[in-house]
């Protein structure tokens, strides 16, 4: 056995004094790098950037933006209300407003924001009297000293598309639609529930308001509508991969962060979310829930109910 361990050390000493004779990089070991703690970084990062190689845990990789604590380069989005990522904006009516959110990753934070009318809140309202982008640029945090970092900018655009509107009868509500799916009835997951008895509506401007009703995915997760993004609830055309719309309803399964401990705190949270409007091609509309059964929805709760309007009147259909 000493025999072994002997011949163990030769050879990491014989390896070691190989790799120095090479020129190789050494490594600095112990010095922590911004963002990291006790990591080890490599010589050839230490350029933050633009720099090659990368160190250890923690260490700077200096390449398109990316910095200690992260693998990836900056990069910025816009969310709607419900938390999801959008690049377009659905407006039933000119000079309706929207809120909208731009969410910076990667980089170096803490993140500045600007948008093009020079706001610098994360967080806006847009109200276009027309179809309209807007845009937002993301700046990081730069590092100076041994670790120098030089910030950088990232920018995303979303597209504000204003509906024509109009007030000839007002908007026709087309009916009310619910999953009866429960753990009792679990041969209807996986099925699409339609408006409108499944009649084929006119193309034209609807939208999509949240009536009623909570769910949950698993008996220790809070109730809420949406599992995950794109989890979850959608309104379907024809089939089940015709997304239309996403339903308006909250995005979370943990209590604290979008989900609820309490079934009515939940139903009155998401009686606060604006409509979904969008704009149908003409067909069946139906609500799906594309995710597996979830076999723990408490007893006596009932399913996420949505009403679908039609702006500008009532089909002949109807």
């Amino acid at each position: 056995m000493r025999a072994n361990l002997l011949s163990i050390a030769t050879i990491a000493s014989l390896l070691l004094t190989a790799c120095a004779a090479s020129g190789g990089d050494s490594l600095k070991v112990g010095k922590e790098a911004p963002g990291g703690s006790g990591g080890a970084k490599g010589e050839a990062g230490a350029s933050a950037v633009g720099g090659g190689g990368g160190g250890g845990a923690g260490g700077q990789a200096g390449t398109g933006g990316a910095v200690a604590g992260s693998d990836k380069a900056l990069s910025v989005h816009v969310e709607d209300i419900q938390g999801l990522t959008v690049e377009i904006v659905t407006i039933a009516c000119p000079g309706d407003c929207v809120e909208v959110k731009a969410v910076a990753k990667g980089g170096n934070p803490p993140y500045r924001y600007k948008w093009e009318d020079k706001s610098t809140n994360a967080k806006r309202e847009i109200c276009p009297d027309a179809t309209s982008k807007f845009s937002v640029m993301a700046t990081d945090t730069a590092v100076s000293g041994e670790f120098a970092y030089q910030a950088h900018t990232a920018r995303a655009t979303v597209t504000a598309k204003v509906l024509e509107c109009s007030d000839a009868g007002g908007p026709c509500s087309v009916g009310t639609a619910e999953s009866a799916a429960t753990a009792n009835n679990l041969d209807l997951f996986g099925k699409i529930v339609y408006f409108a008895d499944g009649k084929s509506l006119p193309e034209g401007a609807y939208r999509l308001i949240y009536e009623d009703g909570c769910m949950k995915y698993n008996m220790f997760l809070g109730w809420t509508i949406h599992g995950s993004d794109p989890s979850g609830w959608w309104l379907v055309g024809d089939t089940s991969a015709d997304h239309v719309a996403r339903p308006p309803g909250t995005v979370s399964i943990v209590a604290g962060t979008g989900a609820f401990d309490n079934y009515d705190d939940c139903v009155a949270a998401n009686k606060q979310l604006p409509p979904t409007t969008f704009e149908h091609k003409g067909g069946k509309l139906g609500i799906y829930l594309e995710d597996f059964p979830y076999q723990d929805n408490v007893a006596g709760a009932v399913n996420p109910r949505w009403r679908l309007e039609r702006l500008g009147g009532c089909p002949a259909i109807l």
